[in-house]
């Protein structure tokens, strides 16, 4: 898999024989690495091996159904699944969080494990730290992480409603669903120059800034 990577990463249209034989047949390859660094632990191998198998038997390499495949396999499935959409191309931008785990919710009992899938949202949360978000009041934030709910995220207001500026200090708040809720999930790259401005006012940088170090 190794030595196409570069090529997927440009691809666009379908894969020649060639390219689809080494992507069915790399989860052989992945094993050879952990084994070659000295892992033996079978729980580890089998996660390897299994994490392209899907629970209605349409996976790779040797279609496995349901439980069939070890748990640790079909929660690994789930997070590659997650990556390799969040991850951008060479011919596409990544796609937005809320777009991916709609699509893998579609999934759920059919290509991936529905409980584990629920466990992967908790997880992660509805709005993947670091996204940037309107309230329902007009405060621009960031996404920072969660304490509680999937849907109740912790926010850095770094804007009032209203104002150009930033705040002379970022404000912290815990989203409820009742007084302080999410309006809207905005676009990074049409606020590129005030996360930009973020790292010129307080010690932080935001990820999609320019010379970003991410440090929430």
């Amino acid at each position: 898999m190794l030595e196409i990577q570069n090529d997927l990463f440009k691809h666009s249209g379908p894969l020649s024989d060639q390219q689809l034989s080494i992507v069915k047949n790399h989860t052989s390859r992945s094993l050879e690495i952990p084994r070659e660094a000295g892992i033996t632990n079978n729980s580890w191998l089998e996660t390897v091996a299994q994490h392209h198998e899907r629970i209605d038997g349409t996976g790779y390499p040797s279609g496995l159904e349901s439980e069939e495949i070890c748990r640790t396999g079909r929660m690994l499935a789930i997070a590659n699944n997650y990556v390799s959409q969040v991850r951008p191309r060479a011919y596409r931008d990544p796609v937005l969080h809320q777009f991916i785990l709609k699509e893998l919710l579609q999934e759920r009992g059919k290509k991936v494990d529905p409980n584990l899938m629920r466990e992967f949202i908790t997880c992660l949360g509805l709005y993947a730290p670091g996204s940037l978000v309107e309230t329902t009041n007009g405060d621009t934030g960031i996404v920072t992480g969660y304490k509680s709910r999937p849907d109740e995220p912790e926010v850095l207001i770094i804007k009032a409603k209203g104002r150009t500026n930033l705040l002379d200090e970022p404000k912290r708040i815990q989203m409820d669903n009742e007084q302080n809720k999410i309006a809207t999930l905005l676009s990074i790259a049409d606020h590129k120059s005030l996360l930009d401005r973020v790292g010129t006012i307080w010690s932080m940088r935001h990820p999609a800034a320019s010379n970003s170090r991410y440090i929430y």
